[in-house]
């Protein structure tokens, strides 16, 4: 009698602990890289530079201004207190035959500028 309750434990333990060695048991923790996925809002808040052809187009103010940040906040800065507004800025830079491209960068900018510092008027 004993053998046979000890055997009746032994094939029990087995039969519980055949999950545990199987490969097939929790196979959603066994991952070990996951990949996140990009919000397709970010993708458009992404700042990407000018392309080195728009660049070597734009006139020296510009390239300096988009150069050296430290010019580009020093005219952004004489513009807004200058009460240039975002359209005469745009008007400026299109007398000047800039790329569509360049405009937008440097009147994005100038938008940063003044939401941060807020209208001079």
């Amino acid at each position: 009698m004993r053998f046979a309750f000890l055997l009746l434990v032994a094939a029990v333990s087995l039969i519980s602990s055949g999950d545990a060695v199987s490969t097939q048991a929790d196979v959603k923790s066994r991952l070990l890289r996951t990949h996140k996925k990009t919000d397709a809002y970010s993708t458009e808040e992404e700042e990407r530079g000018l392309d080195k052809s728009v660049i070597k187009k734009l006139p020296e103010q510009f390239k300096n201004m988009y150069k050296y940040p430290e010019n580009l906040k020093n005219t952004l800065a004489s513009w807004h207190s200058g009460l240039q507004s975002v359209d005469d800025a745009v008007m400026y830079m299109k007398s000047l035959n800039m790329d569509f491209d360049a405009i937008d960068h440097f009147v994005t900018e100038y938008r940063k500028y003044i939401t941060i510092h807020g209208l001079p008027y």
